[in-house]
């Protein structure tokens, strides 16, 4: 109903920014991490230092961006812009390996942390049951929420939702880039 439609878009705005340079990576993605980090509050900033949309570290965003004045992190599109460029590096860390589910697990507690889970736990090979062992219930509760968050967005965009079927599958759970999106998920649809 249309009705349903105005509370969808309430509860999963999108970002009325974009990147400087434009999206390098999934619209739906971005805007699930801004959802679940700053509920799209550009000045926001937490007792660890993290600040803006996307909640970046100064240490990140210097990182990210060489020689960027980290005061810069909550002006919103410069936010988005070190934000997905950062998506992108642990997309592809050794231990994300382009796999949504550790990437969300990499942006919250760290791609060492991720690496010692994943060492830890390397005997599980359900997605689902990687996530419920990690013994931080904040990462567990990030890593959910920003996954459906994503998903959300991708049936709001109107984009098929290939990581969804993986996870119901027990199986990997890969980013497709934004650029291949729509001709992948056309090639997955003819092949299949």
């Amino acid at each position: 109903s249309e009705h349903g439609q105005f509370y969808d878009a309430a509860l999963y705005p999108e970002a009325p920014w974009d990147p400087e340079q434009g999206y390098m990576v999934d619209r739906a993605l971005v805007n699930a991490l801004i959802r679940q980090e700053s509920r799209f509050n550009p000045k926001a900033a937490n007792a660890s230092g993290a600040t803006g949309l996307m909640q970046l570290m100064p240490s990140t965003a210097s990182y990210m961006a060489k020689g960027i004045d980290v005061s810069l992190m909550t002006h919103p599109q410069t936010n988005i812009s070190v934000g997905q460029k950062y998506v992108r590096h642990l997309l592809m860390d050794r231990s994300v390996n382009n796999d949504l589910f550790h990437m969300a697990i990499a942006y919250n507690a760290g791609p060492g942390n991720l690496a010692k889970w994943k060492k830890k736990f390397s005997e599980i090979d359900d997605p689902l049951l990687f996530i419920e062992s990690i013994p931080s219930s904040e990462t567990r509760a990030f890593v959910e929420r920003v996954m459906v968050n994503y998903w959300i967005y991708r049936i709001r965009m109107g984009k098929d939702n290939p990581s969804l079927d993986a996870v119901a599958a027990g199986e990997r759970v890969e980013y497709i880039d934004a650029k291949r999106d729509d001709h992948s998920i056309q090639v997955a649809l003819e092949t299949n």
